[in-house]
């Protein structure tokens, strides 16, 4: 694996991103992740923009608008390969801090590309925490 990292494989890069940023709250991790991300790995970008979601300010309206773009059936994929990629791991629960709102009008009738943000993040904090 470490081979095929430093030959640049964009999954080696984020399956080791993961376990770093997650299992290890390794900042090497979230490196290795944007170089994945960066190179077009799909799923590596997602988790960046997980990421920059939670850490909220400039990142935080780069991440919803990553998420806000993207298809369902992309977030179902990235969420599924990012949960598969945990699997059987229990990540740092104080990493990623408090679960942000990104919709902050919260309308049962109305619903936004900001609230579709929210029901991604709530997917994905149910296997983070």
């Amino acid at each position: 694996m470490e081979i095929c990292r430093a030959l640049g494989n964009l999954e080696a890069l984020y399956r080791k991103g993961v376990y770093d940023f997650f299992n290890r709250s390794d900042s090497n991790g979230l490196g290795m992740l944007s170089q994945a991300a960066d190179g077009g790995h799909i799923g590596a970008s997602y988790v960046v923009a997980i990421i920059s979601i939670f850490n909220g300010g400039e990142s935080m309206r780069e991440g919803l608008m990553f998420i806000t773009n993207m298809t369902p059936l992309k977030l179902r994929r990235c969420r599924e390969m990012l949960r598969y990629t945990l699997f059987g791991r229990v990540p740092q629960p104080h990493l990623l801090g408090e679960r942000p709102i990104c919709c902050t009008v919260q309308s049962p009738q109305f619903r936004c590309e900001l609230c579709r943000c929210d029901l991604e993040i709530d997917e994905v904090v149910k296997f983070l925490y």
